[in-house]
C-alpha cells in the first residue's frame, strides 16, 4: 500500500481546486458528457429531448388512463418513462443502422456495405446491436408489466373480478 507524503497530499489538494467545472451553469452543461445513448441513463430528459414533446405524452396518457390513486398513477408514470425511453431507442436504431452500412476504402472514399456484412462485423468486434436489443426488449418487458398492472387495479377499482397474475415455472434442464 503506497502512502501519500503531508506535502505531496498538500499540493493534491492545491492542484484539485484548480480544476473543474465551478459553476452551477457549467456543471449543468458538462453533466451530459458521459452520456453514450440514454437508454439507462437516470434522467429521463437529456439534452437531445424536447420538453414540451416529453410533457404533451405525459398529459395524453395521463388523460387516456385517468390514474385515481397514487399507484395507479406511479404505473401512469413509469408507462410514460419506459414509451420516452423506446421513442429515444428508435432513434438510436436509426442512427446505428445507418452508421453501419457505411464504410471508408483505403483512398477514404465513402461506400456501402450490406446489412448482413454491417451487422457481422458489429457482432463481431463491439456487438453494439446485441446491446441495444437487449435494452430495448427491457425496456419493452418493463412498459408491458407496467401497463398490465395498471389495468389490473384499474378493473379492481371498478369492481370486476381480476385473477391474479399467471406465473409459470418452466424447468428447461435436462435430466438425463
Amino acid at each position: 500500500m503506497n502512502t501519500v507524503s503531508p506535502k505531496q497530499l498538500e499540493a493534491n489538494k492545491k492542484n484539485a481546486l484548480k480544476g473543474g467545472v465551478k459553476t452551477p451553469e457549467g456543471k449543468h452543461l458538462c453533466r451530459y458528457n458521459a452520456l453514450k445513448h440514454g437508454l439507462l441513463c437516470k434522467d429521463i430528459l437529456i439534452i437531445i429531448d424536447d420538453p414540451s414533446e416529453y410533457k404533451n405524452l405525459a398529459k395524453e396518457l395521463m388523460e387516456n388512463f385517468k390514474p385515481d390513486n397514487a399507484m395507479e398513477r406511479i404505473l401512469v408514470e413509469k408507462i410514460i418513462v419506459d414509451l420516452w425511453r423506446l421513442r429515444r431507442a428508435l432513434v438510436i436504431e436509426k442512427e446505428l443502422m445507418e452508421n453501419e452500412l457505411v464504410e471508408a476504402d483505403e483512398d477514404g472514399k465513402i461506400g456501402r456495405k450490406d446489412f448482413s456484412d454491417s451487422i457481422g462485423y458489429d457482432l463481431r468486434h463491439s456487438d453494439n446491436f446485441g446491446k441495444y436489443t437487449r435494452y430495448l426488449t427491457s425496456i419493452e418487458r418493463s412498459l408491458y408489466r407496467a401497463l398490465h398492472e395498471l389495468q389490473r387495479l384499474q378493473a379492481q377499482r371498478m369492481g370486476q373480478k381480476v385473477l391474479p397474475p399467471m406465473v409459470l415455472d418452466v424447468d428447461v434442464s435436462s435430466k438425463d
